[in-house]
């Protein structure tokens, strides 16, 4: 079976096992209609400029017949029928809608048309007319309070605006938001408007505090030809209207924290674990303090990431307060109820890349009496295809395909973490490790001992700095080919050398920012990383291993409706330095930057994208090119041409992707369809010049996702117009073996000579020309690309 059938059988598997789980969900809708009513076979808005149908949809009741029912006429999908009194309905709460949000004048009619006898056609047309425009927002009751400027600084609403009461109301929460977290928890707010210009019927003020005697509040009313009073035929043209809006704070008292009293229930049948003492360490919030809402959230979140406890409440006390120097000191709730203090998982899994894989966790939340969590961890992968437990290369071709899964991968690791560090908070953790990881086709790093240390610094909620220092003792062994196209480094001695046991140390900064709205497949929001890493021997790394990297990376989620969301994703990194020659800074294999695959640019292969080396088993010697000089060439008559492609990476790397997601009304909680766009490159830039070699590749595609417990399954099918790069080719045999890896590109020059003893080809040095190109495949399966991957792409 060819590798491309093993993938889709695999990924049909995958995707049946994902498909199973909902059936119960889908058979307990109710599909069916009372007897007698109509069907609605469509929904169309038609006049809606500032509100998009989906919006406009989700305030009203009258829905269509399901995707599958209006589109092939299934017989098991959802049938909704027409309810009139409900459709009189929909259109008084569309003309609320806007009213609320700023248009007065509004006018909505519905109307049905009949598609046949039992199926009609629900067509809302609205007329919006002329908004009303804030004209003055005041903001009183802040007199007294310090740095008022900032507390109505870049406020969701301004003179100008359109007078949108969600607005105004949005106004109000952020600026009692922002009291509560300089002092003030009782702080309320209220606001009152009045608007001037025409009214429905004549052109005096009108004039309101918000109540239903309004117009902007109350129903619209119809005459006696059913149209609406403020219609087109029935208002006055050409004035506008203007709101002059006052919102009246009041603070309350300025607050400070009293006593923190804490209550701790245990977890059932067991003894209380956690003392006082280490629960207000953890808290850090003492006496005196100002009250500040955000330190409750923060707390109550250090609190909850121990896994020490299954529930945490922290609230003022406000029956136990008093007033002291004009301000009031309330006592603090802390309520807890704990958790159990150990937990153990194990899991397994499967991957094209790592073919079957096994972890096991092992976690302690309450190591040494003092809340911090001792977690150790085992990882194993490539079972099946790696030494000892191989034998299942079958079920794993692409995994069988890669030089560096011959030998299992495993994670052998401990890591301790503390609650709070020196009362500051943050999150220290200390990992101790041992590894052997490989990238695919490119290199496989062993780790004899190694220890990272990290320090995670809470700016805000969403927005933590990590400091990291990481030392490892180990070796990464790579392709001959790739330190041969890439270091210059080609003989077995020069390769032995590198390929030592050597101490790697990096120090690391991370700055990230996650305001998406879910964690695994987010709608809206964005995410953000930036990432400095630094090696050399003033970080304790051995003097050959010396870099600086500078990795970012943002992406962006717009919900364009409840089913539909544009994904955009760019990724830039680049290797920092004097000198960028590889023979001056060696830059380890698993340092350098790759790109293709199912979570870049998806119409390569894994971390095909960019410059390619190739390896063959067989060569010919030309003499007759140049009589009395020997040249070791490719085999012109070997079927085979190449025998491996092999990844080198880059210094420099960009991807950007652009992603609609999109889930169908067939299963809309499990299937997720996409169409994406994959544009990038990754590229040795030279000391001259930036994008030296630098060729940008766009590859478009589509993707199937099916949501299970472990996340999105995905089977990602990526078309790649683009001939394969050319390269160097090398000789892969036992010559490369013993000694040095010849050069075999086509019409390379370096001579070479057989040694009389061994019998051996000895190729002078120099380096090799990237003069041999692939053969091109023009048929249009050989140009797509088909991945499996669990996880969203970005």
């Amino acid at each position: 079976m060819s590798r491309v059938n093993n993938a889709f059988f695999n990924a049909a598997i995958a995707l049946g096992c994902a498909l199973a789980a909902p059936t119960g969900a889908l058979l307990a809708q109710d599909f069916s209609c009372d007897r007698g009513q109509i069907e609605v076979r469509g929904l169309v808005f038609e006049g809606n400029k500032t509100f998009s149908d989906a919006e406009l949809t989700s305030v009203i009741v009258t829905t269509p017949s399901s995707w599958g029912r209006r589109t092939f006429n299934l017989p098991f999908s959802a049938k909704r029928c027409l309810d009139a009194e409900e459709l009189k309905n929909d259109r008084l709460r569309l003309i609320l809608l806007y009213r609320k949000r700023g248009f007065p004048e509004v006018d909505v009619s519905i109307r049905t048309d009949s598609i046949s006898p039992t199926k009609v056609k629900v067509r809302v047309m609205i007329w919006e007319g002329n908004p009303i425009l804030l004209s003055t927002l005041h903001i009183a009751g802040l007199d007294s309070v310090n740095g008022r400027s900032a507390l109505v600084s870049s406020l969701p609403l301004k003179d100008g605006d359109r007078f949108d009461r969600l607005r105004i109301e949005e106004v109000m929460d952020t600026i009692t938001r922002r009291l509560r977290n300089r002092g003030y928890p009782s702080v309320s707010a209220r606001n009152s408007y009045f608007v001037t210009g025409v009214s429905r019927i004549d052109s005096s003020a009108v004039g309101g505090n918000g109540s239903a005697d309004n117009p902007i509040d109350s129903l619209v009313d119809t005459d006696e030809d059913g149209s609406t009073l403020n219609s087109p035929k029935k208002r006055l043209q050409g004035v506008q209207r203007y709101a002059y809006d006052t919102i009246f704070i009041s603070t309350g008292p300025l607050t400070r924290i009293g006593d923190v009293k804490i209550s701790v229930e245990p977890a059932q049948g067991r003894t209380r674990q956690i003392s006082d003492k280490v629960i207000k360490s953890i808290v850090g919030l003492d006496s005196g303090g100002i009250y500040r809402e955000q330190n409750l959230l923060s707390a109550q979140r250090s609190l909850y990431e121990t896994d020490a406890f299954w529930h945490v409440g922290i609230g003022l006390d406000s029956a136990g307060g008093r007033k002291e120097n004009g301000d009031s000191i309330a006592p603090l709730s802390v309520a807890l109820v704990e958790n159990m203090m150990h937990s153990a998982r194990l899991g397994v899994g499967y991957g094209t890349l790592d073919c079957f894989r096994a972890t096991g966790e092992l976690d302690n939340y309450n190591f040494l009496q003092r809340a911090r969590r001792l977690e150790l961890r085992a990882r194993v992968s490539k079972i099946g295809v790696g030494r000892p437990l191989d034998g299942a290369s079958g079920l794993c071709p692409q995994a069988k395909n890669d030089p560096y899964s011959d030998r299992l991968n495993y994670y052998l690791g401990a890591t301790w973490r503390q609650p709070v560090f020196f009362g500051l908070r943050t999150v220290p953790t200390i990992t101790a490790y041992t590894q052997r990881v490989s990238e695919y086709n490119a290199y496989v790093r062993t780790t004899s001992i190694g220890g990272i240390a990290s320090l995670v610094w809470r700016r805000g909620s969403k927005s933590p700095l990590t400091f990291a220092y990481s030392m490892d003792y180990g070796r990464t062994e790579a392709q001959p080919s790739l330190f041969c196209a890439v270091f210059n480094i080609c003989t077995k001695e020069d390769r032995d050398r590198v390929q030592t046991n050597q101490r790697l140390g990096v120090l690391s900064v991370a700055l990230s920012r996650n305001k998406a709205n879910h964690p695994t497949s987010p709608t809206k929001g964005s995410i953000g990383k930036l990432e400095f890493r630094h090696a050399s021997p003033w970080v304790l790394s051995d003097s050959a291993l010396r870099f600086n990297t500078i990795i970012g990376e943002i992406s962006k989620y717009i919900g364009l409706t409840d089913r539909t969301v544009l994904a955009l994703n760019l990724r830039a990194g680049m290797v920092l330095g004097r000198d960028l020659k590889p023979s001056v800074n060696f830059i380890p294999p698993q340092e350098r930057m790759y790109g293709g695959g199912p979570t870049s640019v998806r119409g390569f292969r894994q971390n095909e994208l960019g410059a390619v080396a190739y390896t063959t088993s067989s060569f010919e010697v030309d003499s007759t090119s140049s009589p009395g000089n020997y040249y070791l060439r490719l085999n012109s008559t070997d079927p085979e041409e190449f025998r491996r492609a092999v990844p080198v990476g880059g210094n420099s790397m960009v991807v950007a992707n652009v992603e609609y997601r999109f889930r169908t009304p067939f299963l809309p909680n499990v299937l997720e369809f996409a169409l994406f766009t994959d544009v990038g490159d990754v590229w040795n830039r030279g000391n001259a010049s930036v994008f030296k070699n630098f060729d940008l590749k766009v590859t478009p595609g589509v993707q199937a996702s099916a949501h299970t417990p472990i996340g999105p399954v995905r089977v990602i099918l990526g078309y790649n117009p683009y001939k394969k790069v050319s390269g160097p080719i090398y000789y892969e045999g036992s010559n490369a073996l013993t000694g040095g890896l010849p050069c075999v590109s086509p019409s390379n020059t370096l001579n070479a000579s057989k040694d009389p003893v061994s019998g051996e080809w000895i190729q002078q040095e120099g380096s090799c020309p990237a003069t041999f190109t692939p053969t091109h495949r023009q048929n249009f399966r050989s140009k797509l690309t088909l991945n499996l991957a669990i996880g969203q792409a970005f």
